[in-house]
């Protein structure tokens, strides 16, 4: 029985995993223009009742915004679990770091899930109640999820300053990304300019390393 083909296909499979993070990126793209540039988002500072009108005139970009998340987090946890079996192998004993930077990237996409979850929480009772949501209550939601969003900054910050300490005690990657991996996950940590480091820096960051670890990825014989 001829069990060479199964074992190409996983091989082209394994070649394939890393550039799971490239579409999580894409995905997250597309549902920050549908949940954010198409809906009529409310501004930090706009009354209560703005938040109280987008819950009710916006479900529609909410929920688009949130199933493309939902399968951008798919991807997302593909690429961590593909990181994560780098890192592991190149660390190599236990594991230690590669299992922190693992469970970093695994809180970073579950809060992230729980920051747009608040959003769709507020649409479902919206259109499970008669009477309008109340101003405070729409604004409670809103700001909840900033909080989960927020928390989601740190949980990342774990991951690569994990991956940073493991790339620059191998030859993994090349030696300068570790140096811009820890200097990203220091940005993390940083109030007030967190944010920008991690809508914009962080997707990036997220898209070298699919790239590289695929080229190290294609150069590895079939087995």
């Amino acid at each position: 029985m001829d069990t060479t083909a199964p074992a190409v296909r996983t091989w082209r499979w394994e070649r394939l995993a890393p550039l799971s993070g490239i579409a999580a990126v894409l995905l997250f793209i597309a549902a920050f223009f549908v949940h954010d540039v198409i809906g009529d988002t409310p501004g930090s500072d706009a009354p209560a009742s703005d938040y109280t009108r987008y819950y009710e005139e916006e479900d529609g970009s909410i929920w688009g915004g949130s199933i493309l998340i939902s399968f951008a987090i798919v991807f997302f946890f593909w690429f961590v679990g593909t990181l994560r079996a780098a890192l592991h192998a190149a660390e190599g004993g236990l594991g230690r770091l590669a299992a922190t930077a693992h469970a970093g990237g695994i809180a970073t996409a579950v809060l992230v899930l729980a920051s747009i979850a608040t959003q769709v929480s507020a649409v479902l009772l919206v259109d499970a109640r008669e009477d309008p949501i109340a101003p405070d209550t729409a604004v409670a939601y809103w700001f909840m999820g900033d909080g989960f969003f927020l928390a989601a900054f740190y949980a990342a910050a774990v991951l690569l300053a994990a991956t940073g300490l493991i790339l620059l005690r191998s030859r993994m990657l090349p030696r300068w990304f570790g140096w811009v991996t820890l200097a990203l996950a220091l940005v993390l940590l940083i109030p007030f300019v967190n944010w920008a480091a991690f809508a914009f820096v962080f997707p990036i960051w997220i898209i070298a390393a699919s790239l590289m670890l695929w080229q190290a990825t294609s150069r590895m014989p079939a087995v």
